[in-house]
């Protein structure tokens, strides 16, 4: 299953599990930001989390991104940077220099209103990562990134039209051993 099939399966599933949750018309007054919390799967549970020490680069993460505003969720977005490493490993030798390494694009969700115009308050959207790669020596090797960091970023909006209060975001800094 490619990777943008496995996004779309995934946000349909959701879209499935969400119809019971609440929904309230939005409002562009609204003085509060959303919420945006990223969570781990650890242990079959989604667990929040700012940080991830020496995690392994042959084991894959699945992160959640959850928005939540108690006045109306307008998008989501949850994008990767580092995707350059300065170290390869490959065989227990570790190569120095500058190479690219394996992460998923960027994701979007946007909510539109229901037929009454209603929205969600809370919004989540899945991603997998990893394992990590990377490939030396003119990519005919492939190895791991060592002592490297991946930063999931998270954006969540609301519909406020307050300066300041539309927008928050959340980051999840992973240390790859």
């Amino acid at each position: 299953m490619s990777r943008k099939l496995a996004v779309f399966v995934c946000m349909a599933m959701l879209g499935l599990l969400f119809q019971g949750c609440p929904q309230v018309n939005p409002n562009p007054g609204d003085s509060t930001p959303p919420q945006v919390e990223i969570k781990v799967k650890i242990n079959n549970q989604y667990v929040p989390k700012s940080t991830l020490d020496s995690h392994s680069s042959d084991e894959p993460i699945d992160l959640m991104c959850v928005v939540t505003d108690p006045e109306g969720v307008r998008s989501i977005d949850l994008s990767f940077t580092g995707g350059i490493s300065s170290s390869c490993t490959v065989s227990g030798t570790i190569f120095n220099g500058s190479f690219p390494v394996s992460l998923p694009g960027p994701l979007h969700q946007d909510l539109q209103g229901n037929s009454s115009g209603q929205v969600l308050t809370t919004l989540p959207m899945l991603a997998s990562l990893g394992p990590f790669t990377c490939k030396p020596l003119g990519g005919q090797q492939e190895g791991r990134p060592f002592g490297h960091t991946v930063t999931a970023v998270c954006v969540g909006k609301n519909w406020s039209q307050v300066a300041g209060k539309s927008t928050t975001q959340a980051k999840l800094d992973i240390h790859i051993k």
